[in-house]
């Protein structure tokens, strides 16, 4: 009982509109609802810091402020949406596949219908954040030695109250020694799963992200599957999430194996992370290879975005602008021989668009 006390009188100095436990009933319109969708969109455990500066306070460029620009999210949005007949194609989820429905459609309603299918592609692209791990910072709220020995374990005590955002919810711990503090990240993640359960996440890491287990998925190139369960399991500040991601973009970069991404929500967050940390060359190269001028024209135009420093560049005039890639090659790239060669090649073997061909017939 005193240590009940004690801890509950701590809490209150702390906020004095906070409970250990609320027995507040709150009407349904309370609760947060929202679509179901296959994977889940990030919490509101994670709050966005506004633009302003680029360092973080470690003094490393933080990526959320570049990742958040309106400009930058339309280019890397761009980069998913390409090729959004992936979105729809058929998952692993152990479910039988629905009978195919046929309809006989007007044009109008065709267009309607591929309108639609538009807007759900670009809310099932949401693109997952790139950010850096967040750092615990335990606050000591009171250290109480004579209520050392009372318990065997440290006591976990959180808000419940609805209509509270994760992030600012008080969780706190009592430790065996009578220290009264903070949570840390890893406590306060398996509180909020007790009490708020999100569907695909577990209390416990799944065996999956352990080493042993995760570099056989990444040789199997199953790595939509890893990032996916990582978007699940994990916030995108976490330390766990930061290292998946980061093995699972380098794995794919170091054995060029891009185009398995296409046309999923994680395209663009691999392209970011690699222009972010200056190693999209080989990417680009890749792309123009591939013949993806556009997606090298974005790739480039991030780089430009992300890199505040650098003014002196021109804007693209369109969005396979070729001499917009030339100009970065020159001036900026790390690898200039290979993406010449590339570049080079592609406009060698390049064919007139259908627009060209148009025009070259109705110039003779």
């Amino acid at each position: 009982m005193a240590l009940a006390c004690r801890t509950a009188r701590s809490i209150r100095s702390l906020n004095k509109n906070v409970f250990c436990i609320s027995r507040r009933q709150t009407n349904s319109s309370n609760a947060l609802q929202g679509p179901k969708i296959p994977f889940r969109p990030f919490s509101d455990s994670v709050g966005v810091k506004p633009a302003g500066s680029t360092a973080s306070p470690a003094g490393r460029r933080d990526p959320a402020v570049f990742f958040f620009n309106d400009e930058i999210q339309s280019c890397l949005l761009d980069l998913n949406m390409r090729e959004i007949s992936k979105v729809f194609e058929p998952r692993k989820e152990g479910k039988a596949f629905p009978e195919p429905e046929v309809k006989f459609l007007t044009q109008e309603e065709l267009d309607e219908e591929l309108a639609r299918a538009q807007e759900d592609a670009r809310y099932y692209l949401q693109l997952p954040p790139v950010l850096l791990a967040k750092e615990d910072q335990v606050k000591i709220l009171s250290k109480d030695p004579e209520l050392q020995g009372l318990e065997e374990s440290k006591i976990l005590v959180t808000d419940i109250s609805f209509g509270v955002p994760h992030h600012e919810r008080i969780i706190v711990a009592r430790d065996t020694d009578g220290t009264l503090r903070t949570a840390t990240i890893e406590e306060r993640q398996r509180v909020l799963q007790t009490y708020f359960p999100q569907e695909g996440r577990s209390v416990d890491t799944p065996q999956l992200f352990s080493p042993d287990k995760l570099k056989p998925l990444l040789e199997k190139m199953e790595y939509e599957f890893v990032l996916d369960k990582a978007c699940a399991q994990f916030e995108p500040d976490e330390r766990d999430y930061v290292s998946v991601t980061s093995i699972t973009y380098d794995h794919i970069d170091e054995n060029g194996n891009y185009d398995v991404l296409v046309g999923t929500r994680h395209y663009g967050s691999l392209a970011f992370y690699l222009i972010f940390n200056g190693r999209h060359d080989k990417f680009l190269k890749h792309c123009i290879s591939t013949c993806k001028i556009m997606d090298a024209v974005t790739i480039v135009k991030v780089f430009y975005l992300t890199r505040p420093d650098i003014t002196k560049y021109s804007n693209p005039t369109a969005p396979d602008d070729t001499s917009f890639l030339k100009e970065y090659i020159s001036l900026y790239a790390k690898d200039k021989a290979p993406l010449s060669m590339a570049l080079n090649a592609y406009l060698e073997l390049k064919l007139p668009t259908a627009e060209e061909e148009s025009s070259l017939i109705g110039n003779k």
